[in-house]
């Protein structure tokens, strides 16, 4: 029974992995900023606004940082 078990919950994560994957290659900045360059890389600042978003619109925001990976 626990195999059983094991095999649907792999297929039902596979499964929804992949639904997953296609939304979000739909998902575009709304605008890309450079704020800093090292030596020959520049890193840029990918900003995400709602569809009706002008200057004056005062909503919360979430801020994501990614240092890079660790060895």
């Amino acid at each position: 029974m626990k195999k059983h078990l094991v095999i649907i919950f792999i297929i039902l994560l596979t499964v929804l992995n992949a639904t997953a994957q296609e939304a979000i290659t739909d998902i575009t900045p709304s605008k890309i900023t450079v704020y800093k360059t090292v030596d020959e890389t520049s890193l840029s600042l990918h900003i995400f606004n709602p569809p009706d978003h002008t200057i004056d619109n005062k909503k919360p925001a979430i801020v994501f940082f990614f240092s890079g990976g660790f060895i």
